[in-house]
């Protein structure tokens, strides 16, 4: 029982020492969230069984910097100079996609049993004008871009 009462204890004071600790801040704001489809390496189409991804966006007000955060605890940061103010959210667009072969230290060859594929989709926010880079190995990874003057499509 005393266990429990030292675990409660010392949860609340690291509850306390957060707050106290962010009284001079200016704080965090949720902007919007987004969802992403992730291929596997090899897969060419998006198919009803691509996995999705949610990620929330916040506003760090002290940096001003957006955080992305993903569903499975992966953060990144982007820029705020083309954030869009409005309630409207608009949904990612996929702006192209890279697969790459990774060889482990000592391999000589793309072509050994050991080298692995790796996948990613990059995305634009349209409401921030980030790209934003989602990768997929077991796990999921993240990394917003900064704003970019993108090349028009044709």
């Amino acid at each position: 029982m005393k266990r429990w009462s030292v675990c409660g204890f010392l949860a609340v004071a690291a509850v306390a020492g957060s707050l106290v600790g962010a009284e001079g801040t200016k704080g965090i704001a949720w902007k919007h969230g987004l969802s992403f489809q992730v291929r596997k390496a090899g897969q060419t189409a998006f198919t009803k069984d691509t996995p999705s991804y949610g990620d929330e966006v916040f506003i760090d007000r002290d940096i001003d910097k957006l955080v992305y955060i993903n569903e499975t605890g992966s953060i990144g940061l982007g820029t705020t100079a083309k954030i869009k103010e409005g309630d409207k959210v608009e949904a990612p667009g996929l702006y192209h996609a890279i697969e790459v072969r990774v060889r482990p230290a000592g391999e000589a060859s793309f072509s050994g049993k050991d080298v692995k594929k790796f996948s990613s989709e990059v995305f634009r926010d349209p409401n921030t004008d980030n790209l934003v880079t989602s990768a997929r190995r077991g796990g999921w990874r993240r990394r917003p871009r900064p704003a970019l003057t993108l090349p028009a499509r044709t």
